[in-house]
């Protein structure tokens, strides 16, 4: 069915959907309005409930909705009373209210008896610091703030919060950064385009996961900077290195998501794989000079962009695929598969001789 596009919804169509196969993952983006008696049916339920083209919903019809647990988007929510927020706060998955511009603090006082797992309010852009101070006392997974702006007074604030914090910045300041740093929590700042040496300097003191998956480009300047960071780090915008830049960031100590890298030169992979760190690579085109490079890591590599390997780059990566340690494409995963039970076959694979060895031994 494909409830998306429905723009109605009665009583006895919430309780047809209800008893569905698909009951637990339901997309009702078209509706515009809705009762509380639906509400009443539709709420309760553990699993995906997307409710987006909603603009206005009761405080019941909210307190119904609540009573569910998985997750709950109310994005084309723009306003929130603190009433609706009260009701809301029960609900126990994932809350998300992007559409919600600004939050009283009334409302944030409301939004701080959140029960759930995450909150998310990525289109906020006003929120006071009292606000703030109340909503970083929430003991939750992750709280994402589309604040696009960001003061060394609210980075402050933030710092109290234990879980995991989101921002909507684009830029961020050398004081703010070093502030930001100093959290334990993971950070997601997917919208910064840009980071000075002082703001990486800064960021590289966090310790934990840290999304700067809007980064096109680092400098070998910024690289050398975030090399100080411990944890996994999102870079997934990036399309090229240089030398030195890869260098840099293979000393970080966690896993690097280049996953929108196209390609990679023999020296770059080199440098990158300097590091026994997991890398997400999402190259689209291999040589053999990289393939060999690969082929030398002992540690696990992703190339799902991979789709095709000539005969030369399945006999060059075949060793580690056989290992566990490299991540394809299906496709590229059918030929190599095809070329690994041929090999056993044929008698032509190494491991075979390898036990042949050990059973003389014994």
């Amino acid at each position: 069915m494909e409830t998306e596009k429905w723009k109605t919804l009665s009583v006895a169509g919430a309780r047809r959907l209800r008893k569905s196969n698909g009951a637990n993952f339901l997309v009702l983006d078209g509706l515009t309005r809705l009762s509380d008696p639906v509400a009443k049916v539709l709420g309760g339920g553990r699993g995906y409930l997307h409710l987006n083209g909603l603009e206005k919903i009761s405080p019941q019809a909210a307190a119904y909705l609540a009573r569910g647990n998985g997750e709950l988007l109310l994005n084309g929510l723009s306003r929130l009373t603190a009433e609706t927020a009260r009701a809301l706060a029960r609900y126990e998955g994932c809350l998300m209210l992007d559409g919600v511009t600004h939050v009283a603090d009334d409302v944030a006082a409301e939004l701080a008896k959140f029960k759930g797992t995450d909150l998310t309010l990525d289109g906020l852009e006003k929120i006071s610091n009292k606000g703030l101070i109340v909503l970083a006392t929430l003991k939750i997974k992750s709280l994402s703030l589309g604040m696009k702006s960001i003061s060394v007074e609210q980075a402050k604030i933030l710092h109290a919060f234990k879980g995991g914090v989101g921002l909507g910045v684009s830029w961020l300041s050398g004081k703010v950064a070093a502030i930001l740093g100093r959290r334990r929590g993971a950070l997601y700042l997917p919208f910064l385009q840009s980071l000075t040496t002082d703001a990486a300097r800064g960021l590289a003191r966090h310790r934990g996961y840290m999304d700067l998956n809007g980064l096109e480009r680092i400098s070998r300047e910024t690289a050398c900077q975030l090399a100080a960071h411990r944890g996994d780090i999102g870079l997934a915008s990036v399309k090229s290195l240089s030398v030195k830049a890869a260098a840099a960031l293979a000393r970080v100590k966690g896993v690097i998501d280049l996953s929108d890298m196209e390609a990679l030169t023999p020296k770059v992979a080199e440098e990158l794989f300097k590091s026994p760190v997991r890398l997400n690579l999402g190259i689209t085109r291999l040589t053999d000079p990289v393939a060999k490079v690969i082929s030398r890591r002992k540690e696990y590599v992703s190339l799902y962009g991979i789709k095709e390997l000539t005969d030369r780059q399945v006999k060059i990566l075949l060793p580690k695929f056989a290992a566990g340690t490299l991540g394809l494409h299906h496709l590229a995963q059918r030929k190599i598969e095809t070329a690994w039970k041929k090999a056993r076959e044929d008698g032509q694979w190494p491991f075979k001789s390898n036990r042949k060895r050990s059973a003389n031994r014994h």
